[in-house]
Protein backbone atom coordinates (compact mmCIF):
# COMPACT_ATOMS: atom_id res chain seq x y z
CA UNK A 1 0.00 0.00 0.00
CA UNK A 2 1.34 3.64 -0.72
CA UNK A 3 -0.09 7.35 0.49
CA UNK A 4 -2.48 8.47 -1.89
CA UNK A 5 -2.93 12.02 -2.89
CA UNK A 6 -6.69 13.23 -3.19
CA UNK A 7 -8.19 16.74 -4.73
CA UNK A 8 -10.28 18.17 -1.55
CA UNK A 9 -13.98 18.26 -3.39
CA UNK A 10 -13.89 21.84 -1.57
CA UNK A 11 -11.23 23.49 -2.19
CA UNK A 12 -9.62 21.66 -4.89
CA UNK A 13 -5.97 21.57 -2.93
CA UNK A 14 -4.15 18.19 -3.43
CA UNK A 15 -3.84 16.43 0.07
CA UNK A 16 -1.85 12.88 1.16
CA UNK A 17 -3.65 10.38 2.47
CA UNK A 18 -1.17 8.07 4.47
CA UNK A 19 -0.85 4.36 4.56
CA UNK A 20 -1.62 4.86 8.05
CA UNK A 21 -4.66 6.99 7.74
CA UNK A 22 -5.55 4.46 4.81
CA UNK A 23 -5.52 1.55 7.71
CA UNK A 24 -7.69 3.85 10.41
CA UNK A 25 -10.04 4.42 7.26
CA UNK A 26 -10.29 0.76 6.49
CA UNK A 27 -10.59 -0.77 10.30
CA UNK A 28 -13.38 1.53 10.99
CA UNK A 29 -15.24 0.93 7.56
CA UNK A 30 -14.83 4.23 5.97
CA UNK A 31 -14.42 5.03 2.56
CA UNK A 32 -11.72 7.61 1.22
CA UNK A 33 -12.34 11.20 2.73
CA UNK A 34 -13.09 13.58 -0.07
CA UNK A 35 -11.80 16.80 1.44
CA UNK A 36 -8.67 18.22 3.12
CA UNK A 37 -8.37 18.42 6.94
CA UNK A 38 -8.57 22.23 6.76
CA UNK A 39 -11.89 21.34 5.15
CA UNK A 40 -13.59 18.88 7.16
CA UNK A 41 -12.52 21.35 10.08
CA UNK A 42 -14.64 24.22 8.95
CA UNK A 43 -17.48 21.71 7.43
CA UNK A 44 -17.27 20.18 11.30
CA UNK A 45 -17.62 23.37 12.72
CA UNK A 46 -20.54 24.82 10.56
CA UNK A 47 -22.82 21.80 11.47
CA UNK A 48 -21.81 22.64 14.98
CA UNK A 49 -22.53 26.19 15.07
CA UNK A 50 -18.84 27.35 14.43
CA UNK A 51 -17.54 26.29 18.28
CA UNK A 52 -15.36 23.54 16.80
CA UNK A 53 -16.69 21.68 19.70
CA UNK A 54 -15.93 24.02 22.43
CA UNK A 55 -18.14 25.52 25.01
CA UNK A 56 -18.56 28.69 25.43
CA UNK A 57 -19.96 30.86 28.56
CA UNK A 58 -21.22 34.61 29.36
CA UNK A 59 -20.10 35.70 32.62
Amino acid sequence: MEDKIIKCKDCGQDFVFTVGEQEFFADKGFGEPVRCKSCREIRKAQKSGGKFGKTERDW
